[in-house]
């Protein structure tokens, strides 16, 4: 389950970074992380953590709505 949120989730911030006409390299400067490091995160070698994940979404202008299921 969590592979799935995290392959949803990531394919929705490559979608928005190459829709904004950002390459890996300046996201890498943008987040202040090691050179490929985005492109290890997007091709799925590994998964950010979720401080990472928060900035990337941030920097990308997006954010993360948690909501609640409840079963009836």
């Amino acid at each position: 389950m969590e592979t799935a949120f995290y392959k949803q989730m990531i394919a929705e911030l490559i979608y928005t970074r190459k829709r904004k006409k950002i390459s890996q390299e300046s996201l890498n400067a943008m987040l202040g992380v090691t050179d490929g490091q985005v492109n290890k995160w997007e091709c799925g070698a590994r998964l950010p953590s979720s401080f990472n994940l928060m900035c990337w979404c941030n920097v990308l202008g997006l954010t993360i709505k948690l909501e609640a299921i409840h079963d009836k």
